[in-house]
Parts: C-alpha cells; structure tokens; sequence
C-alpha cells in the first residue's frame, strides 16, 4: 500500500468524513443539500467534501448556485472505499 493511501485511509477514519464520503459512494452522485443539514452543520460538511475532493476521491460539480453542487465519486474514490471497507 502507497504512503498516499495510507494517509487517505487515516482521513477516513474521522466519524463525519466518513459518514459524508459513505453517502456519496452509495449515490454516486449527491447534491450539497442532501449533505448538509443531514451529517452535519454547512460549515462541516463544507470542510469535510474539501478534503475529500483534495485527496481525489470525489470530484465537485458546481453549479450556478453554489447550495445545489454536486459530487461524484471518482475512480480513486471507489478503489479507496473497498480498501476501507464502505460498501457502494
């Protein structure tokens, strides 16, 4: 296993990244809407898909309204999701 992989696996291990990155591989594709008022305040979840789109597990797709982005997991994301063991 990379070091890179390891040092991914150890963000995962957060309870609220977790929870937001588990949402995301079982959609595939979910609405920052559907994020934040469920898993945790706009400021958190907000925090938590940065880190997660700057280690590539998830890729943002903006929109004309910032509330209505969308993320989808990416290649990386689904590798990285068997390997801590979050079903999709």
């Amino acid at each position: 296993m990379y070091d890179a992989d390891l040092m991914i696996l150890q963000t995962l291990q957060d309870d609220k990244t977790r929870k937001v990155f588990s949402k995301v591989v079982r959609n595939k594709t979910v609405r920052f809407t559907e994020l934040a008022p469920n898993l945790g305040s706009i400021a958190e979840v907000s925090t938590v898909l940065k880190t997660l789109a700057s280690a590539n597990l998830i890729k943002e797709k903006p929109s004309i309204i910032s509330s209505l982005n969308s993320y989808v997991i990416t290649a990386d994301g689904l590798r990285m999701a068997r390997k801590a063991d979050i079903a999709p």
